[in-house]
């Protein structure tokens, strides 16, 4: 290629560099404007690709210059002085994206005068000196008076370069240092937590954890763990806490209809738990809707075991014992009844006798 022609391309290069330069602190109104947040700051996608085209352009242009003998002056090889074209580039960008990122941070809005001096300023004066020494050379630039001066702005511009690269390291081993800090003191506040609670007794810990639920938490948040808790203390903790819900009888009548046996066999338990003095009798109706639907659940699923959470042996055994705490009525007879048939039908189970012992105890009955 042409010496002129690589000359006018590289004059080319810097003329944009100059003007991506410009469009990045302009878009930025110039360190002054308001940092946007939220969705508005995937806008800052646009100032922050015009200043990596600046610096890129400006790579591109000192390449050139340096690959055509611009520093065969200083008896540097075209390796060495590509290598120092690229570095040159490189520490110009910086200085750009180090002023971009501390006005983003919202740390320079007081030295807005500052940034555009490390992020505008020089890394002009820089790239006019790389078109200056396109145009005349490496001597005759350092002989004149404004090429003096264009020097020094480049060498300030590689200076502002080499502070925002100490300045963007140092911010990074410090956020990383903070982020192991964090992570540390998580890890120390967990393990303190986990000693505290491991000296805690069961019963207590169930206590703090229920104090936690919000006090409108429905019923079944409560009562669907029962079915499986062995521990008899525990059981009467939850029981205490699932009286205190607002509108009980309505939950426990929607958890005794629900489809779900889980939640239908934890409201069984709580019934069993429940002092005497609680029952009503108008619970028994809606025992009796259980009791159908536990029926409905065996013969579909034609089994004891477990199923959905809901262990259909123990639900049946429950239902059983509760019914025999209710008045009896025919409605209840004719569901235990129907209940009795299922598990009778049922393949051996562990529970299956006590069930259907419990059942027919309190479907005998006789009704009033």
């Amino acid at each position: 290629m042409p010496a002129t022609l690589a000359s006018i391309l590289g004059l080319g290069l810097l003329v944009l560099a100059m003007l991506f330069t410009l469009a990045t602190s302009a878009m930025l109104g110039f360190y002054t404007g308001r940092v946007p947040q939220g969705a508005n700051g995937m806008g800052l996608i646009v100032p922050l690709a015009t200043g990596v085209l600046a610096a890129l352009a400006m790579a591109l242009a000192g390449l050139s210059w340096a690959l055509r003998g611009g520093l065969d002056s200083l008896g540097w090889t075209r390796a060495q002085g590509a290598g120092a074209a690229l570095g040159a580039a490189l520490l110009v960008g910086l200085a750009i994206f180090g002023a971009f990122i501390a006005w983003a941070e919202a740390r320079g809005a007081r030295f807005a005068w500052l940034l555009n001096i490390g992020g505008l300023l020089l890394p002009l004066g820089a790239m006019a000196l790389l078109a200056l020494l396109e145009l005349r050379g490496l001597q005759a630039v350092s002989q004149s008076g404004t090429g003096r001066v264009l020097l020094a702005l480049g060498a300030g511009a590689l200076l502002a370069g080499l502070v925002s690269a100490l300045a963007l390291g140092y911010a990074q081993a410090l956020a990383q240092h903070q982020a192991l800090a964090r992570a540390r003191e998580a890890r120390q506040a967990e393990q303190a937590e986990q000693a505290r609670r491991n000296a805690m007794s069961p019963a207590e810990r169930l206590r703090e954890e229920l104090a936690a639920y919000s006090p409108d938490s429905p019923l079944w948040t409560l009562t669907s763990s029962l079915p499986a808790e062995p521990d008899a203390l525990r059981r009467t903790i939850v029981v205490e806490r699932a009286l205190e819900v607002p509108h009980f009888e309505q939950d426990l009548r929607e958890n005794l209809g629900s489809e779900h046996g889980i939640y239908r066999h934890g409201a069984v338990v709580l019934l069993a738990e429940l002092p005497p003095e609680r029952l009503q009798p108008a619970w028994a109706a809606w025992l009796a809707e259980d009791a159908r639907r536990t029926a409905d659940d065996i013969r579909t699923l034609g089994d004891l075991a477990m199923h959905g959470g809901d262990e259909l042996g123990a639900h049946a055994l429950a239902i059983g014992r509760v019914a025999a705490r209710l008045p009896p009525s025919p409605a209840l007879a004719a569901a235990l009844a129907r209940l009795h048939a299922a598990v009778a039908a049922a393949p051996a189970h562990a529970l299956r006798e006590p069930a259907l012992q419990a059942l027919q105890a309190a479907a005998s009955r006789p009704l009033p």
